[in-house]
């Protein structure tokens, strides 16, 4: 059996995709933000594959065809200090719309999909 195979993912997962702690995810779903969750009988929690593949797609700011959870996303600062540019220069590029495509997290953090990245970045190089 492959990881592709598995229906469901742990929360420990889905905090290491989204590079965020337990407490996050609990806080998250708490206040009913997280995906759809299912309670097996010893109490751990799992997310159906495809349930976490469509909260990931409704954080999208512009909706793609493709969700690949294990893609990894990168964090605004580690593209600040990728680019040596200042957070408010990432933010002004975003509000322009100049920016890589970025998915919005329910605490309102950023994640950017590497893929996405590299596109970006070479979209920047085909224009110089």
């Amino acid at each position: 059996m492959t990881k592709a195979d598995v229906k469901t993912i742990t929360v420990d997962q889905i905090c290491k995709d989204l590079k965020i702690a337990r407490s996050t995810f609990y806080d998250w779903r708490s206040k009913g933000r997280a995906p759809q969750c299912l309670k097996l009988l010893n109490g751990s929690l799992r997310v159906r594959r495809s349930a976490y593949h469509k909260w990931l797609s409704a954080l999208e700011e512009i909706p793609t065809a493709r969700v690949n959870w294990a893609e990894e996303k990168l964090t605004i600062d580690y593209i600040c200090d990728d680019l040596c540019i200042n957070r408010s220069t990432f933010y002004d590029w975003r509000q322009k719309g100049r920016a890589p495509q970025c998915s919005k997290l329910p605490n309102s953090d950023l994640r950017v999909y590497l893929s996405d990245y590299e596109r970006w970045l070479s979209r920047m190089e085909d224009a110089s």
